[in-house]
């Protein structure tokens, strides 16, 4: 999400400055695609799913097996809200 307004502003130079007419129709593409509701509802939800994935990750890594097992009772009371 960073990125987001810089990747778009690449993406409209290319689709209105380019000298490529393939390359213009596919900047415009992803232009509209990344702006479509449903490719933002799943960039949300990965973005939720891998801060949850990356916070277990860590969590079992370490050697404290009460946090392993507090992690996962957390992970499992997130799943059913």
């Amino acid at each position: 999400m960073i990125m987001w307004s810089s990747v778009l502003e690449v993406l409209e130079n290319i689709s209105e400055d380019g000298t490529d007419g393939e390359k213009k129709t596919t900047a415009s593409g992803l232009i509209q695609r990344m702006e479509s509701f449903e490719f933002v509802f799943i960039l949300h939800l990965m973005i939720r799913v891998l801060g949850m994935t990356q916070d277990l990750s860590q969590c079992l890594q370490k050697k404290s097996k009460h946090c392993s097992c507090n992690r996962i009772n957390w992970l499992c009371d997130e799943k059913y809200e």
